[in-house]
């Protein structure tokens, strides 16, 4: 499935999918960004749930809840991610098709004013013209909380340690989300600053899924947009990275039973890159799948591990492999990944593993026009690295993968980083000296 491509205004552009296929409606905004400094994520990523809390038409949310029930349930969405070196903030809402109503009243004229409601005249104080400081204070309580509550997740405070010592004095080493530090320095003017800056300087992706004409979902996100005063930031590549001299190692500790490695990698292989598919197509192959070499030897067979896998950044050619162990397996558990990623290296793939993960693959890419949230996505990585792909050209590309073109793929990779957070708590033995 294959959107159609309109331009709404300079850096604001609709993603348009005319389909019968889903009973909902789904019209999305993302607001891309450049990231610069954590102060100023912490901003972006605290600025869609305040808008949410209420606008002039709906102060409080009773009364915007009491809307989208009118919307027949419509679903109102926010989120906040990384890629590459850009924030990006999502707002969507999702309603019924006009097939479905009753009378075959059309939603989206009031999906996309209840959108601009909260974009465009947000609730502010009468006095001081900027956020109401009550909102500002729960919110920034509430994305505190969640904050320290991701780092309680170890696996997810690894991850996100192990990027922050490999990419530290690069861009992609700040949070999306900011630090609790970053975030209780915010006031309700800065945010309100924050708030001004993001409808000038982001560039806007939109995305339609549903049976509304084209032209009028351009209409009204023509009609959504045109009262703003537009000076764009210029998006840029992810930053090149840097030569690897060595690989790094840092230990921690951390009150728990059990302990987690996060090893990183580096490539030159980026979603933009001829190789992409192929990139793809290895991580299946290494730690992604439940097939993969990670899972079957280094969990399955060894018993090394509660959990073991890849995950890529593909906008930045960083791959962190995760294991959930215990401290003394520390030291084995690292040489048996390194021996699977270095036979990867030399081409010691089977036909069964490669099969397999094509499989698995084309069912992924197969599955991408099931859902509306995943075709965005898809579309919206490729329109920011510049590729033009659908899933069934890249079902074709999978198609066509070699082992030659794994060991190419996998000779791109560097280790970086290997990163072990130890539980303290663990009754287990002295843990063993590094790899």
């Amino acid at each position: 499935m294959k959107p159609e491509s309109i331009r709404i205004q300079e850096n604001i552009n609709l993603h348009y999918f005319q389909t019968e296929k889903f009973k909902t409606s789904q019209l999305s905004l993302y607001f891309v960004t450049p990231l610069h400094s954590p102060y100023a994520a912490a901003h972006r990523a605290l600025l869609f749930n305040v808008l949410r809390r209420g606008s002039c038409a709906f102060p409080t949310q009773r009364e915007l809840g009491i809307r989208l029930e009118e919307l027949y349930s419509a679903d109102l969405s926010t989120s906040v991610f990384k890629r590459g070196d850009m924030q990006v903030l999502h707002i969507g809402i999702s309603t019924l098709r006009r097939e479905f109503t009753r009378d075959g009243e059309d939603l989206l004229p009031g999906a996309t004013e209840l959108l601009s409601e909260l974009l465009l005249h947000p609730l502010t104080d009468r006095n001081t013209g900027v956020f109401l400081s009550d909102y500002v204070e729960s919110e920034k309580k509430n994305a505190i909380d969640r904050v320290r509550a991701q780092m309680n997740n170890k696996a997810y405070y690894a991850r996100c340690r192990c990027i922050s010592l490999m990419c530290a004095g690069e861009v992609y080493g700040i949070n999306e989300y900011g630090t609790p530090e970053d975030i209780e320095k915010i006031t309700p003017a800065s945010l309100y600053g924050a708030y001004r800056a993001l409808l000038s300087e982001a560039t806007v992706e939109a995305f339609y899924t549903g049976s509304s004409p084209a032209e009028t979902v351009r209409e009204a996100l023509a009609a959504l947009f045109s009262g703003i005063s537009r000076h764009p930031l210029r998006l840029l590549p992810a930053e090149p990275n840097p030569a690897i001299r060595r690989v790094r190692r840092v230990k921690e500790s951390t009150a728990a039973k059990q302990g987690k490695l996060c090893i990183g990698f580096r490539s030159s292989v980026r979603l933009e890159d001829p190789m992409r598919t192929a990139m793809s197509f290895f991580l299946c192959v290494f730690g992604v799948s439940p097939t993969s070499k990670l899972f079957a030897n280094v969990r399955e067979k060894l018993s090394l591990c509660y959990s073991c896998s890849a995950m890529s950044e593909s906008a930045k050619g960083i791959m962190l492999v995760t294991a959930g162990i215990e401290n003394r397996n520390f030291r084995r558990t690292v040489r048996e990944i390194f021996r699977h990623f270095r036979a990867m290296r030399r081409g010691k793939i089977t036909e069964r593993e490669i099969e397999l993960s094509r499989r698995i693959l084309i069912n992924q890419f197969l599955a991408v026009a099931d859902d509306p949230l995943l075709l965005e996505r898809w579309y919206l990585y490729r329109e920011l690295a510049g590729v033009a792909e659908t899933p069934e050209e890249a079902i074709a590309a999978v198609e066509k993968v070699t082992a030659q073109d794994l060991r190419a793929v996998s000779a791109t990779f560097r280790p970086d980083m290997i990163y072990f957070l130890r539980g303290d708590a663990a009754e287990t033995a002295e843990e063993e000296d590094d790899a």
